[in-house]
């Protein structure tokens, strides 16, 4: 498990950076930084402002997953990480998942509001 996770940590953590670099080629100058419940969008900037955004909290959730990944044991420790049956392995498995939702929903509404912005030209 361990030499497994290392390399699918760096590929999450780089991931949603590429998938922020191909949409700064894409993306016009404005782009929608924030939509009401109804799906009108009240906010709208810069897209350095938005890929900055996403990009930010795409590298801190990754960071903060991949660390708690690698000191699995230490936090263990000081009974800072729980899990199932008391498995590292299994709280090792859990922040993988964490990362590939966190990924997911970031990427996806990188997507979403690509789209919206090139509906929008």
């Amino acid at each position: 498990m361990w030499r497994f996770g290392i390399p699918a940590l760096v590929a999450l953590t780089i991931l949603p950076l590429l998938v922020c670099i191909g949409a700064a080629l894409v993306l016009p100058e404005i782009v929608p930084l924030h939509m009401d419940f109804s799906g009108e969008i009240n906010r709208w900037g810069n897209k350095g402002e938005f890929l900055f955004i996403m990009g930010g909290v795409s590298l801190f959730c990754n960071v903060l997953c991949s660390l708690c990944y690698v000191f699995a044991p230490t936090l263990k420790r000081y009974n800072l990480l729980n899990s199932p049956k008391d498995s590292i392995t299994i709280a090792r498995w859990i922040l993988l998942g964490t990362m590939v939702f966190c990924d997911v929903l970031i990427i996806g509404i990188i997507i979403w509001f690509t789209n919206i912005a090139l509906a929008a030209v």
